[in-house]
């Protein structure tokens, strides 16, 4: 499945959402090279009051270089 995400300017910053499993992310804007990174998101069971799994949060950091 392709899900095609906008980012914020400012900040520069893109906010994935996903269910634990492993994800490529693919980055890219016009007149640069694309960027491909792939990612586990994993579950934690925690002792939440709704009982639900408490979700990693991950943070990249990378640079898009002009073609």
């Amino acid at each position: 499945m392709v899900t095609r995400i906008p980012c914020d300017a400012i900040p520069a910053r893109c906010v994935v959402l996903g269910y634990p499993g492993r994800y490529t992310l693919s980055f890219g804007a016009p007149g640069f090279q694309s960027v491909r990174h792939t990612v586990t998101v994993s579950a934690v069971r925690t002792k939440q009051e709704c009982d639900c799994d408490e979700i990693t949060t991950q943070q990249l950091q990378l640079t898009l270089d002009p073609l």
